[in-house]
């Protein structure tokens, strides 16, 4: 997880370059704003781990990829980003 900040599996903050990134299953929550700073972003892949997303935690354009029906389907169709299924 070293481009991951996290605490309690808690992601606090994104610090890698970019480009499609999977989140480490075992996340339960994304902060606000954890993903908002990174414009390299193309898509983010969340675990089915993931409970919680903070509000603004990603830039509206950035291609969210989960299970139908899950937390990222939620907030991608609450937040207007576009959304993908995983296999």
């Amino acid at each position: 997880m070293t481009e991951f900040d996290a605490t309690n599996d808690i992601l606090v903050r994104y610090t890698g370059n970019g480009g499609s990134v999977v989140i480490p299953d075992g996340i339960w929550q994304i902060d606000p704003c954890a993903f908002r700073s990174c414009a390299a972003l193309t898509s983010v892949i969340i675990p089915a781990s993931v409970t919680e997303i903070g509000e603004s935690a990603f830039d509206k354009t950035l291609v969210l990829r989960g299970a139908p029906d899950s937390i990222a389907f939620r907030y991608a169709r609450a937040n207007g980003n576009p959304f993908a299924l995983t296999a």
